[in-house]
């Protein structure tokens, strides 16, 4: 393997949290081994042999300027990035597009879609549907999740000869981990400038509200009545809750670090104390349960999911149905 000559200190001249993300994994990626393991195992990307490409950031077409490109003659992979904020609405369109007409230029050629973004992110971006509806159906899209980078990068790190390439895929791994995973790191510019929008503490007021009539629609039901009962709010061991307990078996209510696992709905229910769904039998307006580990503890989570413009009351029926559907009340 050639030596690496990769310049990651170049992210620290980034001036956007993402493009220090961006730019640190560009120049690792500049490893040929690097970039192979990471388009075959996080991608699902087997590059043609022999292909000989180029890896860059923020290159302008004329959709705009994507965080990351990896192209050849023949091939053009496109990243768009994304650590602590959302892409903008028609950004991963206009992307698509433009590989749709590059695609089409000459034959032989294969393009790409790809958001990088937090595991929990991913799960609340539908950008399949927004690339559907738009009429852009030739691109290949599939979302990545820095965690799924931090894996392969730490499996490289402890096989790779290059001892100083093996030191910066593993601080990068440490890095990606750190930020998205780790509870106890100081809040970063983005958070706090999330935190001081007062309409944050505004939708989780009425995410409360929601899940408040939510219990009072329960207890009014006969068969459930005193069985549903306030649990909260307090923290615990896996995170700030504040809830109900129904029939001793589920829970359900807002749940912070729940939450920040899934993405979805800060309203969560838990029902990991009954046997296992079977998820081919779960309706289609019916949310599934998900896995999610915290604090060292295995829970099946269903997010009761909140939409725009639908009254509160409405929203509040519908968790009900979904509640009474795990019940085995349907």
């Amino acid at each position: 393997m050639d030596k690496w000559i990769g310049k990651p200190f170049l992210a620290l001249l980034a001036n956007k949290e993402e493009d220090r993300f961006t730019e640190y994994l560009c120049e690792l990626l500049k490893a040929r081994p690097v970039l192979i393991r990471f388009l075959s195992e996080v991608c699902g990307f087997l590059l043609p042999r022999g292909e000989d490409l180029t890896v860059k950031t923020r290159i302008s077409f004329d959709s705009g300027i994507p965080d990351l490109v990896v192209e050849s003659e023949t091939v053009r992979l496109v990243f768009e990035a994304k650590v602590a904020s959302l892409p903008h609405d028609d950004q991963l369109v206009r992307y698509a597009k433009d590989l749709q007409e590059w695609a089409h230029g000459a034959p032989g050629r294969q393009a790409r879609l790809f958001l990088l973004a937090p595991q929990s992110a991913l799960s609340t971006i539908n950008a399949q549907l927004a690339l559907a509806d738009a009429g852009v159906n030739d691109v290949p899209f599939a979302p990545v999740s820095w965690q799924g980078v931090a894996t392969t990068f730490h499996a490289l790190a402890n096989s790779t000869e290059d001892r100083r390439l093996a030191a910066h895929l593993a601080n990068f791994a440490e890095l990606v981990t750190w930020r998205m995973e780790e509870a106890n790191r100081p809040l970063t510019a983005d958070e706090v400038q999330l935190l001081q929008d007062p309409l944050i503490g505004v939708a989780l007021c009425l995410a409360f509200r929601t899940a408040t009539a939510t219990s009072e629609l329960l207890k009014s039901d006969p068969l459930l009545g005193g069985s549903v009962q306030f649990w909260g709010p307090k923290s615990k061991s896996d995170g700030l809750v504040s809830g109900w307990n129904v029939r001793d078996v589920f829970w359900f209510g807002v749940w912070i670090d729940a939450w920040a696992k899934l993405g979805r709905s800060p309203i969560v229910l838990d029902v990991s104390k009954t046997p296992s769904f079977d998820r081919l039998g779960i309706p289609a307006d019916v949310p599934k349960p998900e896995s999610a580990r915290l604090s060292q503890v295995d829970y099946q989570l269903v997010s009761l999911p909140l939409r725009a413009g639908i009254d509160p009351a409405e929203i509040a029926t519908q968790h009900a149905k979904i509640i009474k559907w795990y019940l085995g009340m349907h």
